[in-house]
């Protein structure tokens, strides 16, 4: 299947058919575009992306800006491909719902990230056929001069200035662990048997942390969104020539051209936003503040609504109290969802067996307490009768609050 074909079936920008925008004046002006391949190797396509486009959501640009995102799906068949145009479709939904709730951008974005975890989560759990399926996820928001970062899995964000090119994200794969600890270097991951292992997805669990980072950005910066179809084959530097020399929609042709001539072993998606010219309010603000280029980086369980709660407040939305709808969701904002692993389940299973059979043993020393007491006096003498009360006499036994407490439970 042709690169164009891919665009069209696997992601979507809304403005043009080839997966490329221009963002309004109105905040920073962004030149965008996307494309993705199958590869040389995969039969299948489980790649997705997204532009937030102009005609769609451009009116909420400038409280929540600019939204694109990349999801390379796991699962085999269609499993993977279901997976990941699962989490990009309910994340666009979720970020830009036409609600009056007023969340910075970050937050709901940590939060659009869960509901399109919850989203593929409960597909593969009830769809036998989809059992298993997960996928990898990076989204970036542009809003006021900031680049909002969330990311899950070994899809990768990158920021390229000045001819070089930065990695925003952290993968969570197994490599990626294994180089931290030092076991093995940076050149051995990437030809490693286990570098496509990921530690952490979407659709694996309920419950999962989402990584977030905030950086600033300047005129003339280049936002990279990429699976590892594209950051495996293509070395940073060329990564960093390609989107300095070329414009967006001629460098993700580029990209993908050059994953496909190294092998193309894996699905191949880039999504890129280049800032064309920043506001003249904020390239004033940026100009008279000095603040460090990576603004935030935290990894989060974001907080998820209730379903009832969502329920009840587009009952109140429906009954004509808009205000009620932010008052109730703005209420339930502390409330978490304990996520308890299987390992932490056994963990506790273990304590509790632990702990009754402490209790039993202890009500079993009160019942023969008799027995045990002639035990401690064996052989009985005179001089052991006379002798005066040690730490292991027969009355100290019988007057320790434990035998005392444990008789007196017995007893009941």
């Amino acid at each position: 299947m042709s690169v164009t074909e891919q665009t069209e079936n696997r992601g979507t920008s809304a403005d043009t058919g080839r997966g490329a925008s221009t963002a309004p004046s109105a905040g920073p002006r962004l030149a965008t575009a996307g494309r993705t391949d199958t590869g040389q190797v995969r039969p299948l396509n489980e790649d997705s992306w997204q532009i937030a486009g102009e005609s769609e959501t451009a009116h909420l640009w400038e409280q929540r800006g600019q939204l694109l995102v990349v999801a390379d799906g796991m699962g085999g068949h269609a499993a993977g491909e279901v997976a990941s145009q699962l989490a990009v479709e309910t994340l666009y939904q979720q970020y830009y719902d036409e609600d009056d709730v007023p969340l910075p951008p970050a937050i709901r974005l940590e939060r659009a990230v869960t509901e399109a975890n919850l989203s593929v989560y409960e597909q593969a759990v009830t769809v036998d056929a989809q059992s298993g399926m997960g996928t990898t996820l990076v989204a970036a928001v542009v809003h006021e001069g900031r680049a909002l970062i969330a990311n899950v899995g070994d899809s990768r964000a990158y920021l390229i200035r000045d001819g070089q090119a930065t990695q925003i994200t952290t993968d969570h794969s197994w490599v990626a662990e294994q180089v931290k600890l030092g076991t093995i270097t940076q050149e051995q991951a990437q030809t490693h048997a286990y570098r496509n292992l990921v530690t952490r997805c979407l659709g694996h669990r309920p419950g999962m942390q989402v990584d977030i980072f905030e950086h600033r950005l300047r005129t003339g910066d280049t936002l990279l969104l990429c699976s590892d179809g594209l950051s495996n084959q293509v070395p940073d530097s060329e990564l960093a020539a390609v989107l300095t020399e070329q414009e967006p929609e001629q460098a993700v042709q580029t990209l993908i051209d050059t994953a496909n001539e190294q092998g193309g072993p894996d699905n191949i998606t880039a999504v890129v936003a280049r800032v064309i010219e920043l506001p003249a309010w904020l390239a004033e603000v940026e100009a008279a503040t000095e603040r460090p280029e990576r603004l935030a980086s935290k990894t989060t369980q974001p907080v998820r609504m209730e379903r009832e709660q969502i329920e009840a407040a587009t009952l109140a939305e429906a009954a004509g109290e808009p205000g009620a709808v932010a008052s109730h969701r703005l209420r339930n904002t502390g409330r978490r969802r304990i996520q308890l692993s299987p390992r932490r389940r056994a963990t506790l299973l273990l304590v509790l067996i632990a702990l009754l059979a402490l209790l039993a043993v202890v009500t079993l020393i009160a019942l023969r307490a008799e027995k045990i007491l002639r035990w401690l006096a064996w052989p009985p003498t005179s001089a052991t009768r006379s002798a005066p009360q040690t730490w292991l006499s027969p009355q100290r036994f019988l007057d320790a609050p434990v035998v005392v407490w444990a008789r007196s439970l017995a007893s009941v």
